[in-house]
């Protein structure tokens, strides 16, 4: 499990939006196993402690905690990102001159196309994760625990391990600022270093804000309906 564990730390950087999306309901069932290593399914949505007190059951927490983290953040859209783009795109398409006009639309539509295309397919995947929380009261609290550590973060100068950000728990603090970085970012290890400025923190809280806002066209903790079936 740890060797598994490692591969999926090293290899998530490499995985397309739509495989983050499909790794979502293994990850998080798996992270429930961690939580709640009786598996009893008796609607208690009380997060247990046992995997603090194991060392390398904790271990497997953490990985997995940023797993999680690191899947949502590759699914998730910023907002202001994309309204910036789309701006930027309108503007390119009205500089461009009338005899290239043509060969632009059919591009920018082909390109749009394929947009949609992935944008359904993470949406269609991310359906199987919501029902995966709506079925687990663990799940759903342990996932909302995740989003409150990140939006409660504050980047701080003293770098002691007793300072911590206000609202959050030390264990919590540590779990979240002592995760790797994202391979994408050259020179940095680990999350606080990651997110050191306000900035970059500030954007991913938007990204993920997108995707659990019930205004959202994903809104993580709202189920799909299921249609009744005709007894």
């Amino acid at each position: 499990i740890n060797l598994s564990l490692a591969f999926l730390t090293l290899g998530l950087n490499r995985c397309n939006p739509a495989e983050c999306a499909s790794l979502l309901p293994g990850l998080l069932q798996f992270w429930a196993s961690i939580l709640d290593p009786t598996n009893n399914n008796n609607g208690d949505s009380s997060i247990g402690v046992l995997h603090f007190m194991d060392p390398s059951r904790k271990m497997r927490h953490d990985q997995t905690w940023h797993l999680i983290f690191r899947c949502l953040e590759s699914i998730s859209h910023n907002p202001m990102e994309n309204a910036a783009a789309a701006r930027k795109r309108r503007a390119g398409n009205a500089s461009l001159s009338s005899s290239s006009s043509s060969n632009n639309d059919v591009t920018s539509s082909s390109d749009n196309t394929t947009s949609e295309t992935s944008s359904a397919s993470i949406s269609s995947l991310l359906n199987k994760t919501k029902q995966t929380i709506a079925q687990s009261f663990l799940i759903s609290a342990a996932l909302f625990d995740l989003f409150a550590d990140i939006f409660l973060y504050t980047p701080i100068k003293n770098t002691s391990s007793t300072t911590v950000t206000p609202g959050l728990s030390p264990i919590g603090y540590q779990r979240l600022v002592s995760g790797a970085a994202s391979q994408k970012k050259t020179g940095v290890k680990n999350f606080r270093e990651e997110f050191v400025t306000r900035m970059s923190l500030r954007e991913l809280k938007l990204k993920l804000l997108d995707l659990i806002a019930p205004c959202r066209r994903f809104a993580l903790f709202l189920s799909e309906k299921q249609p009744s079936s005709a007894v």
